[in-house]
Formats: C-alpha cells, sequence, structure tokens
C-alpha cells in the first residue's frame, strides 16, 4: 500500500471513529453490535490488512480497540459508574500495561505491544459488554444483532463449502486453502455459530419456537457440527446439557427428543455419510479425526510452565514474565513452536501473573454466581440471566484450548452488566457524577440510560 493511500485509509478511518463515538454516545448498544460484525470481517479478509507506525504494526482490531477505549471513557466522564467487577478488569488492564512497559524496556515495545494485542482485545470487550443495555428491550436488540452475525458466518461457511466440494476457482476471501476440508471458518467463528444456537434454544426446548427460531436452530446446530472443530462441539455440547438443566422444569419433552435425534442424525451425516472421495480423506487430515493437536499443546503447556518456574522469583510469580518474552516451547510432536500457548489462563497467568489470573477470573465468577440466583426469570427471553450463564460457562470453557477474544468478552461483559443491575450492590465509582435538577446525584448507570437503550447526554 503506498503512503498517499495509507494516508487516505487512516483519514477514513479517523472520520468513521468520530461517528461511531458520536453515535455512541447516544446509543450503549452501537460499539457492542458493530465489534460483534467484525467476527465476519475477520473471516472474510485474511490477512487483515495493517499499516507500519513506527515499526508497530497496526491492524484493524487494533484501530477498534482504542475506539472502545475513547468510547468507555466518554461514558465514564458523562457520569457512568464503575461497578466492583468493572473495577477489577481495570485493574487487569493496568497490569497488563505494567507488563507491557517491563517487556518493553527488555524486548522492545513492537514485541511487548505484539504479544498483549489479543489480551487487551478480551478486556476491551469485556468493559465494552459490562456497560451494554440490560432492559428487556435492549438485549433482545443485542441477541437479534449476534444472530445475524452468526447467519453472515454461516452464509460463508455454505459458500465455502460450495468451493470445496466443486471445485470453484474461486480462492481470496471466499475461501482461504489453509483451512482445508469441511473447516472453512476458524474455531472463533464456529463458536459465534454456537453461541447463537445456545441463544435460540431455551425457545426451542421450552416448545415456544416459531418456526424461524426452528430453522436457524437448525442451521446453526448443522453448521457446527459439520464444521468440525472438535473444542466448539465439547462447548456446544456442554452448553446444551446445561440449557437443558436450567430449563428441566420447562421443557417440552416431545421438541428435547427431536432435537436430540436431529443431533445425533447430524453428527452421523457429517462423520459417515459424507466420508467418501478425497474431500473427506482431506477433512480428516486437519480437521475432527487428527488427534495431535491437543498432545502438542499440552505438552507445549508443560514446557512454558516449567520454563517460566526456572525464569520467574516471587515478582514474576505475581506479575508474570513480560510482554515480549515469547512463547518458545518444544512439543511432543518434536518440534519448537513460538506461537500463542492456545490457552487463555494460561497466557493471562504468565504475563500478568496469579495476580492478574485472579483479577480476570473474579468478576466472571461474581456475575456467574450471580446470574445462578435469577434462574427463575423467563427462560425464552433473549439472553435471559440462564441463557447469559450458560454463554458464559461456555466462553469459560471455550478459553481452555484458545484464546479469548473480543466476541467473548462482549458476552461476559453483558452477563456481568446483568449481574450488576439486579445484584443490589453499591453504585460504584463516579468519575464525574451527574448532577439532578436539584443539585442531587443520581442513579450512575441507568440514570443515563433511558428507554431503548439510548443515553441521555443532554
Amino acid at each position: 500500500m503506498s503512503a498517499a493511500l495509507e494516508l487516505v485509509a487512516v483519514a477514513v478511518l479517523g472520520l468513521v471513529g468520530l461517528v461511531v463515538i458520536d453515535r455512541a454516545l447516544l446509543r450503549r448498544d452501537l460499539p457492542w453490535l458493530i465489534v460483534a460484525g467484525g467476527v465476519v470481517v475477520r473471516e472474510v479478509v485474511q490477512p487483515l490488512p495493517r499499516l507500519e507506525v513506527g515499526g508497530i504494526a497496526v491492524y484493524p482490531e487494533d484501530v477498534v480497540t482504542v475506539l472502545v477505549g475513547v468510547v468507555l471513557a466518554a461514558w465514564l466522564l458523562r457520569g457512568a459508574a464503575l461497578r466492583t467487577p468493572q473495577l477489577l478488569v481495570c485493574l487487569a488492564l493496568a497490569l497488563v500495561g505494567i507488563s507491557i512497559a517491563r517487556g518493553a524496556a527488555q524486548f522492545g515495545l513492537p514485541a511487548a505491544i505484539n504479544e498483549a494485542r489479543e489480551t487487551l482485545y478480551f478486556l476491551g470487550g469485556v468493559l465494552l459488554g459490562s456497560f451494554a443495555p440490560v432492559d428487556a428491550a435492549g438485549r433482545a436488540r443485542l441477541a437479534r444483532g449476534w444472530l445475524v452475525v452468526a447467519g453472515g458466518l454461516v452464509v460463508l461457511a455454505v459458500i465455502r463449502w460450495g468451493i470445496v466440494v466443486f471445485d470453484i476457482p474461486l480462492r481470496g476471501g471466499w475461501y482461504i486453502p489453509d483451512f482445508g476440508g469441511l473447516r472453512v471458518l476458524y474455531a472463533s467463528g464456529s463458536l459465534a455459530i454456537a453461541i447463537a444456537y445456545l441463544i435460540v434454544l431455551p425457545r426451542l426446548v421450552t416448545g415456544r419456537a416459531g418456526w424461524a427460531d426452528r430453522l436457524m436452530a437448525l442451521a446453526f446446530a448443522g453448521t457446527v457440527v459439520v464444521l468440525q472443530h472438535r473444542s466448539v462441539w465439547a462447548v456446544a455440547l456442554l452448553g446444551t446439557a446445561a440449557t437443558v438443566v436450567w430449563l428441566r422444569h420447562a421443557l417440552d419433552r416431545r421438541v428435547v427428543a427431536v432435537v436430540v435425534v436431529g443431533g445425533v442424525l447430524l453428527s452421523i451425516a457429517a462423520l459417515t455419510t459424507l466420508d467418501t472421495g478425497a474431500l473427506v480423506a482431506r477433512a480428516s487430515e486437519t480437521d475432527a479425526a487428527d488427534s495431535n493437536t491437543w498432545e502438542w499443546r499440552t505438552s507445549g503447556w508443560a514446557d512454558l510452565i516449567a520454563t517460566a518456574s526456572r525464569q520467574s522469583g516471587p515478582v514474576e510469580v505475581l506479575l508474570g514474565l513480560p510482554y515480549g518474552t515469547g512463547w518458545l516451547r518444544s512439543v511432543s510432536a518434536g518440534f519448537d513452536v513460538t506461537v500463542p500457548p492456545h490457552n487463555f489462563y494460561l497466557e493471562i497467568g504468565l504475563r500478568i501473573g496469579v495476580l492478574g489470573l485472579g483479577l480476570v477470573v473474579a468478576p466472571v465468577a461474581w456475575a456467574v454466581r450471580r446470574l445462578a440466583r435469577r434462574l427463575g426469570e423467563d427462560g425464552a427471553a433473549p439472553l435471559a440471566a440462564g441463557t447469559l450463564l450458560v454463554i458464559t460457562l461456555v466462553c469459560a470453557t471455550y478459553g481452555v484450548p484458545y484464546n479469548l477474544q473480543t466476541e467473548q468478552g462482549l458476552l461476559i461483559g453483558l452477563a456481568i452488566a446483568v449481574a450488576c443491575a439486579t445484584s443490589g450492590t453499591a453504585r460504584g465509582i463516579v468519575l464525574v457524577p451527574p448532577a439532578s435538577a436539584d443539585g442531587a446525584v443520581g442513579d450512575p448507570v441507568e440514570g443515563l440510560r433511558g428507554a431503548e437503550g439510548r443515553v441521555d447526554v443532554g
């Protein structure tokens, strides 16, 4: 990309950013929906374009993260409160900043920033989601937005399967040859579809689903099965079981039987009926039939822990080794790798220490506990407390074999927001208290949020 085009791109992004910030001051759900939609963009545009600024590669997700930070700062300066779980996330972000500074001094700023990116994406997503509108209309709007995102991913997967099956000479963003076989979306894209299925599932199993709900559930579940990401299969099954347990008193047993039979038939179709020809031979080499991935991951985790224990003193145990240290490790396959460890908790623990890991896990555990007390609310409502509890458990489990990204942070943040809204806890810290007409300070969160998830700023 020429220098002139880079300047034009920066100018356009800046203008878009200003528009987003302006609208975000009025609509708390707008940034949430835009960031969720970025899941589709990430799947289509690979590799993501980047700019070089002072030796540091700047990706679109970096720009989005900065915009998220600006929007959050604007909300706080207009009277939004920081509740205790949000404060803990902010402290975790502070530890990330300290680790980046330590790493920059030892390994250079580019190396430190590069390693910290995904952690910043996730924590930024948590904070953004924790300020989302949590009234019934707001949650319904966020649920619809997520279903639209998942629908776009399903369409993309179908197009790519067509390219594979019919050997259509269409490459680029519509199909990435590195996937191989039936695995035509990344695991994060497959997880987004699985979460959409879990959003629809409560209406399905309680017999309150319309034809659109049934069609979406079938499309989402079938796509997840055929995509053959085993980790997503596992968390989707966990989420399905948790949903059935949560709604056990309201189940329509005939519908549950159909769901179970349909799931079995989909699995059989994906794993046996298609098992002919070169297509599935290719899929089996890179997808669900490969058992080596888990082995080399776990052996790599053990090597990272052993290496970190040799390098760590009390400070490193508490605060972690600095970003930029690198992920060099030996794996069971007999070679060394330098990619991130594919384990959210291990990565957090190694880079911001046990203190940072505690600051990240504590708000999630708090939200789970609070949501568990609200399981009696209408389970068929969009993103009800029980649905958010299930989704939070699914995302937390997914963090074992993968790193968590912005969209998982959004969902966990939304769970925190719902838990805060009815927890009865203190209002939290208000940086700039909004004065009411008589000079009293109103509710720093709900006082800014009007109907339809709007924020009153006048």
